[in-house]
């Protein structure tokens, strides 16, 4: 994975803590990810780190040391006559914030 300047095009590392280019231009993350296998879903453990394929990760065990059980909160409708409106219960979180997000 690389950082790349959407102002300048230069390419920077994410080794280097920068939060934007020496030009003042915001960086745009560049990296090959692997397409998700929707039919592997529903075999695999329900949490965050079922994606981890198609997230830009160099070491492998770094996102399976840190969880709490984050993930998989309910979607519920919001208003009977609009089923298609649903809200994210984040509260379900462990720490019951929208923060574990």
């Amino acid at each position: 994975m690389k950082f790349i300047c959407q102002t300048c095009n230069k390419e920077h590392s994410p080794a280097q803590p920068a939060y934007q280019c020496d030009c003042g231009g915001l960086f745009k993350a560049d990296f090959d990810c692997n397409a998700i296998d929707f039919g592997a879903l529903p075999k695999m453990q329900a949490d965050l780190w079922r994606y981890i394929d198609s997230m830009p990760f160099e070491d492998e065990a770094y996102p399976k040391l840190v969880t709490m059980g984050e993930g998989f909160t309910p979607l519920i409708p919001l208003n009977p006559k609009s089923p298609n409106l649903l809200a994210k219960c984040d509260y379900f979180m462990p720490t019951l914030s929208f923060k574990d997000r």
